[in-house]
């Protein structure tokens, strides 16, 4: 802000008092600069010779600076942009897009869609368009596709692991895997949820980065549920980012020939704390201390005529494996103890799974599978 002294004596010193507490002695009047870092009145004196009484005062209001904001952050192209002009003295501006676009007259909000991506600068004119300097803005708007653009599922194609969208398994098959080839865009995190005839049966977390290709798996280890004959519905529910078009949905029939399981009995002899105290339920339930560990006690016992060269035990506390373990060369008529420590986060009831399969072949076999709930102490 430029202010100048006016019929004054001196010609070579001017003290000036800003108002603000700052303090200048000119010794070039009559004319001197001075910048206002807060909005508020002030009182300019200006004193003749540096001293005495002040020879000239005025009052000034200095008004609150101009900007422009604009929403969302994150702007794409093809997508609508709000624009705001903030703390400006005219209710009628003219706005330049910086892409050609110039809007005139026009309010202190508008709006405006770019065609491409790129850097563009956005200009408002006060005053009703007739302020000579303008308050400018500069943003960068991203493309619509590719790794910048808003993170977004755009294709989704399901099959097995044969490349088909049909299969036929036997009862109690334990290696069937739905895979999901996903294309997307942006970068996020991506929330998806297996589904099985609509009930959920593995939840999935994965980070995408820089658009692209990925595909991810229901899990081999426990495969898709095959103990019930008959025709079954596999789909994805994703969660985050949302879906705009309908994930399609694959389908598996389980006949009622079971696969030949090997002689391998497991056993389950109870769950007890870390201490060692013993557990309240039954065969179907334990009641386990909440925000703890509880550890799982059993056996497993080859009464094949064959060695086992790998079995394979999971523990699973709902969809999350929470521990597994390798039996390595189960002999005939050998028996082999287990501890399996499990943490019991939440009061909820939750359903233990435990899965032993022999993975010394392909595909891998189910040996024994069981399920158990988890209750809170009585």
């Amino acid at each position: 802000m430029e202010f100048r002294a006016v019929n004054f004596t001196s010609t070579s010193l001017v003290r000036w008092d800003f108002g603000d507490g700052a303090v200048e002695n000119d010794t070039s009047p009559p004319v001197i600069t001075h910048t206002y870092h807060s909005p508020g009145a002030y009182s300019v004196r200006a004193f003749d010779g540096g001293s005495g009484s002040p020879f000239a005062q005025t009052t000034i209001r200095v008004m609150p600076e101009r900007l422009i904001t604009f929403s969302p952050p994150d702007p794409r192209a093809g997508e609508e942009i709000t624009f705001r002009a903030v703390n400006f003295v005219s209710s009628t501006l003219r706005w330049d897009f910086g892409d050609g676009t110039v809007l005139y007259p026009a309010g202190t909000q508008v709006t405006h869609v770019y065609g491409t991506a790129g850097p563009w600068t956005i200009k408002a004119f006060d005053r009703s368009g007739s302020a000579e300097v303008a308050t400018s803005l500069s943003i960068t708007v991203f493309p619509s596709q590719g790794p910048r653009s808003e993170f977004a599922v755009s294709f989704i194609q399901l099959r097995f692991e044969d490349g088909k969208s049909y299969k036929v398994v036997p009862r109690e098959f334990g290696a069937l895997t739905a895979f999901a080839e996903i294309k997307f865009e942006g970068t996020g995190v991506l929330q998806a949820q297996w589904l099985v005839d609509g009930m959920p049966f593995k939840t999935v977390f994965t980070n995408l980065l820089f658009a692209g290709n990925t595909i991810i798996d229901s899990g081999r280890v426990p495969g898709l549920p095959s103990l019930m004959p008959g025709l079954h519905e596999v789909t994805l529910r994703l969660m985050q980012p949302v879906a705009e078009f309908e994930v399609p949905v694959i389908r598996y029939f389980v006949t009622a020939d079971a696969v030949p399981r090997e002689a391998v009995d497991f056993f389950l002899d109870g769950a007890v704390t870390i201490d060692g105290a013993a557990l309240g339920g039954d065969d179907a339930t334990i009641e386990a201390p909440v925000g703890k560990h509880f550890l799982l006690k059993g056996r497993v016992r080859n009464e094949s005529g064959t060695a086992v060269a790998f079995a394979l035990l999971r523990v699973f506390l709902d969809e999350e494996i929470v521990d597994q373990k390798i039996v390595h060369d189960l002999k005939p008529g050998e028996e082999r103890g287990f501890e399996s420590s499990v943490f019991n986060p939440t009061a909820g009831r939750k359903r233990l799974v435990l899965a032993l399969y022999d993975i010394s072949r392909r595909p891998a076999a189910i040996l024994y599978l069981r399920e158990i709930s988890v209750v809170p102490p009585k």
